[in-house]
């Protein structure tokens, strides 16, 4: 990594903290245009709880890492965290820790965003979000640090976390136009992916057969997915290739179940089990 000027060391630090990776539960059927994501009643009636755990690097060196995690709330009501931490080299840059939380629901089997919220002491507005999703007046306002700003919801629109949420579903149900609205510091920012292939990948958690995606609407950077069907086409690495040179590559590397315990393999196996 580049670290001639502290600025590009801060802002290094930042984006890795800031990748938003959500792992899915399994869903087999197309998104429907309407308020919210559709999910298949039968495999969305008790989502499985679960925590994965990334590695975050940098230009090949770690720097970080993400704690994803699924738990039930009240009713029909979801909260899906992320904690993302310095690490090695991160550390050194700086000691933080970024929390980003989605409560989301499920109506009438579909998932729909309720509450996003981001917190990194130090961060900017974006990076301690609060956003509050009010379908019944068709508007998204955001109540966190910095300016507040509101935007209208349009059908289908996602919060940062259930964005890769919204793309599992998508590919698990044979859709081949993949496009999120994600509303961001006051307005609505979309987000397009198209299939690249299939391909075998090797992780410190196992061998997974995935599915490849890249971003079509970024003429400067270039991002990166592999989605695993076997797991639910849970997103098992994203890269993304900078183009003032800082590269940063997030890995997964442990699969659990808490009630189940572990679910990792070992490396060049999948888990054949680790089925959300």
């Amino acid at each position: 990594m580049d670290l001639s000027t502290s600025t590009q060391s801060r802002r290094a630090t930042r984006i890795v903290l800031g990748l938003c990776l959500a792992v899915v539960v399994i869903a087999r059927s197309a998104a429907s245009s309407s308020d919210s994501v559709s999910v298949p009643a039968a495999d969305s009636a008790n989502p499985v709880p679960f925590v994965a755990t990334y590695d975050v690097r940098a230009n090949g060196l770690i720097v970080g890492t993400s704690t994803v995690s699924l738990s039930g709330e009240a009713g029909d009501t979801y909260l899906l965290t992320q904690k993302s931490t310095s690490r090695g080299l991160g550390a050194l840059l700086a000691q933080r820790m970024r929390t980003e939380t989605s409560r989301w629901r499920l109506v009438g089997g579909r998932i729909q965003a309720m509450e996003y919220r981001s917190q990194l002491a130090g961060g900017d507005d974006e990076e301690n979000a609060h956003l509050l999703f009010d379908w019944s007046h068709g508007r998204a306002r955001n109540i966190g640090g910095g300016e507040h700003w509101e935007v209208e919801l349009t059908p289908g629109m996602v919060d940062p976390l259930l964005m890769q949420m919204a793309m599992a579903i998508d590919l698990a149900g044979g859709q081949e136009h993949l496009a999120y609205r994600v509303p961001r510091q006051g307005r609505i920012k979309t987000y397009v992916f198209e299939r690249a292939g299939e391909e075998t990948i090797v992780l410190e958690a196992g061998s997974f057969r995935t599915q490849k995606l890249m971003r079509a609407d970024d003429e400067i950077d270039r991002t990166v997915i592999w989605s695993a069907p076997d797991l639910g086409y849970l997103a098992v690495r994203i890269s993304k290739e900078r183009a003032w040179n800082v590269d940063t590559d997030v890995r997964l590397r442990k699969l659990e179940r808490p009630a189940r315990g572990p679910v990792a393999a070992r490396p060049g196996q999948a888990p054949p089990s680790a089925r959300l």
